[in-house]
């Protein structure tokens, strides 16, 4: 099969993770606005209803097509990847076994398409609380320390990119400490697009 036509394919995740940080960004600037405060609380519990089933449906169906379709030498990989995948943590297992989706001898993992749940997950586990704490502790001065202080990831997590992609292409590409500069832009755009 040609895929000439739909080559640069790979661009969608990283307009994806652009994307998802403007969202989120949004949606805790426009709660802070609302309310006077971000629930970290009623943060994490949105996330969970939000991503929780169909992620749970799709790793139980997964397994059990596993089970029925692939070879037994990958069925064991198969669960490691289920496990990490529940876990948010698919993008460093895979990273770790140096996974490659367009230079790889094996097939990809059924759950590899995991990963990038995995790095923004992860980004949120850290976003909302250091938004938290310059909305708290900054005051006035949160959006000047906010641009700052992003402006500054953005630079070295494409310092990491840039220095990890022939050294360790795998850590590169699925790391997040080499993609958050993208959710870092997405966050920027939300934070220099809003009128207050």
């Amino acid at each position: 099969m040609d895929f000439s036509l739909v080559s640069g394919g790979y661009i969608g995740v990283d307009i994806f993770l652009v994307i998802s940080g403007f969202l989120i960004s949004r949606l805790l600037l426009d709660e802070f606005e609302k309310t006077g405060a971000i629930s970290l609380r009623q943060f994490y519990a949105r996330r969970v209803r939000r991503l929780l089933p169909i992620s749970s449906f799709v790793l139980l169906v997964t397994a059990l097509l596993g089970l029925i379709i692939l070879e037994p030498t990958r069925i064991n990989n198969l669960g490691d990847d289920i496990w990490a995948a529940g876990l948010f943590s698919a993008n460093i297992v895979f990273a770790s076994r140096g996974a490659d989706y367009l230079n790889s001898e094996l097939p990809p993992s059924p759950i590899q398409h995991f990963w990038s749940l995995a790095v923004e997950e992860q980004f949120y586990l850290i976003w909302p609380t250091v938004i938290f704490i310059l909305l708290v502790l900054a005051k006035k001065y949160w959006r000047h320390i906010a641009l700052v202080a992003t402006l500054a990831a953005i630079a070295v997590s494409l310092w990491a990119s840039w220095k990890q992609t022939p050294l360790h292409p795998s850590w590169s590409y699925y790391g997040l400490h080499t993609r958050a500069w993208q959710l870092c832009c997405g966050a920027l755009l939300a934070m220099t697009t809003r009128k207050t």
